[in-house]
């Protein structure tokens, strides 16, 4: 019986404020800049889902493929601020890094 009881919860449950943000910042626009100096644009959340996106690209880069080194959150879509009262730029800028960066050590480590 508590069993059912906490499905039935689970399904109608709201969802937590913490758990809209990190769902809005993962639909967030962004531009990648490729080794080839191409530039296309995407979500965060479809570029870095799992390991395996990092492997897909160390790949790319093993077999001569462009490959993605730059990734910035578009600064130009307040729709799709995240964290009211916070400076979204700064914050789009700083996590613009930290995927960089995470790519460009990956690269690195595994390269």
């Amino acid at each position: 019986m508590i069993k059912d009881e906490i499905i039935v919860n689970t399904k109608n449950r709201r969802r937590t404020t913490k758990e809209s943000q990190i769902t809005k910042l993962f639909d967030k626009s962004c531009i990648v800049t490729w080794s080839n100096d191409e530039k296309t644009e995407s979500k965060i959340g479809s570029l870095f889902q799992t390991e395996d996106d990092y492997d897909r690209y160390l790949n790319y880069l093993k077999s001569g493929k462009p490959y993605p080194i730059k990734v910035e959150i578009r600064n130009d879509r307040p729709e799709e601020n995240v964290f009211i009262g916070a400076d979204e730029t700064k914050l789009n800028n700083t996590i613009s890094a930290d995927f960089t960066s995470a790519l460009v050590n990956y690269y690195k480590s595994n390269g």
